[in-house]
């Protein structure tokens, strides 16, 4: 993502059973580090992280 307020969406595929994903997005415009667990319970099985909207908001300093 390289806007601020963007839409990341993340499509993993597990291989194991109980399996714990871990995605991590970076968006370089806020510069946050976004950390997405997803925990997969059947083998193969494709699993989709909640849609995550980065909403920042800058205050004059």
């Amino acid at each position: 993502a390289t806007t601020i307020g963007s839409t990341i969406k993340t499509t993993t595929k597990a291989t194991t059973i109980g399996s714990t994903i871990k995605t991590t997005t970076k968006a370089t415009t806020i510069g946050s580090t976004i950390k997405t667990t997803t925990k997969a319970t059947t083998i193969g099985s494709t699993t989709k992280s909640t849609t995550i909207t980065i909403q920042t908001t800058t205050t004059p300093m």
